[in-house]
């Protein structure tokens, strides 16, 4: 049997619960910056995709305005449907 421990004082233990405190609280603002990095790129990847989606938009409009144009002069579409990929056979 071990000897028994010498019991801490009344200030050894409020010094203890003080450091057990600052670093908690240490450790929280540690979680919360690792997690506020992750957000704010995705963010950023959000915005990215919102404008790259838009564009996208943008361009299959500008190829139907194209494509009615040129039917009203009598050509022929440049542009396919969008969504239809021509495959390989097809040129």
């Amino acid at each position: 049997m071990s000897p028994p421990r010498p019991r801490a004082s009344e200030q050894q233990l409020k010094a203890a619960n003080q450091q057990l405190g600052a670093k908690d609280q240490a450790l929280r603002n540690k979680m919360t910056d690792q997690q506020a990095v992750p957000s704010a790129e995705g963010a950023d990847l959000e915005h990215f995709n919102r404008l790259m989606v838009g564009r996208e938009l943008r361009m299959v409009e500008l190829k139907q305005e194209v494509n009615t144009l040129l039917e009203k002069s009598g050509q022929p579409k440049k542009y396919e449907a969008p969504g239809k990929m021509k495959t390989k056979d097809e040129g």
